[in-house]
């Protein structure tokens, strides 16, 4: 993998969103737990997050090469420009961002464990965006593969002749930052050494 700045944040409350709504994902996400428990996919209730619910997407993880989107909030589905239910977020990830992507699903996914990631994605018109997005991960129903809750947000282009774009065309060739943070129950030393390895 190229090298790429992944910082490890053990302070939940300094984990650095860009976002509110990130902030208050994390804190309804905080709400759903049942004591050490990472909280249940079906404890999830729209709408008790109907401010946040434009811009929610849960995932399927159930291996390192598939991503698929369960559910997408109807701003997100308008910003990528078409439905993404059951397809697989990797099949349209760049080659060289995959390793990336895949690291960040399935740490979430399976080492208790939140992630945030900035970066920026060229929409129609060829306006480009900084995108904001969280991910956390949730205990799927007995026999089902593990789940990510997501939120992702994007500052305002300024383009387009003032309007907003939509229709996800590409990413950029790089991530910005990305940062794994403690949700309380340890990070574990593989990631450390992962961080490390990728900052060398």
């Amino acid at each position: 993998m190229l090298p790429l700045p992944l910082d490890i944040c053990g302070d939940i409350s300094a984990v650095p969103f860009e976002f509110e709504n990130s902030r208050a994902l994390l804190a309804y996400w905080q709400s759903l737990r049942e004591g050490d428990a990472i909280p249940r996919a079906e404890a999830v209730n729209p709408g008790a997050m109907r401010e946040l619910l434009p811009e929610i997407i849960i995932y399927d993880v159930p291996d390192a090469d598939t991503v698929r989107y369960r559910l997408a909030g109807t701003l997100a589905v308008k910003r990528l420009g078409f439905e993404p239910k059951g397809l697989n977020a990797m099949d349209w990830t760049p080659r060289h961002l995959k390793p990336y992507v895949s690291l960040a699903f399935n740490t979430v996914a399976t080492m208790k464990v939140g992630a945030l990631a900035h970066f920026r994605l060229v929409y129609e018109g060829e306006i480009t965006a900084r995108v904001e997005t969280t991910l956390l991960p949730l205990t799927p129903p007995d026999g089902q593969c593990p789940r990510v809750l997501a939120i992702a947000q994007r500052h305002r282009t300024g383009g387009g002749g003032g309007r907003e774009p939509f229709g996800v065309l590409r990413p950029t060739e790089t991530m910005d930052d990305a940062t794994i943070f403690d949700l309380g129950f340890g990070v574990p030393e593989v990631i450390r050494q992962i961080a490390r390895g990728m900052a060398a």
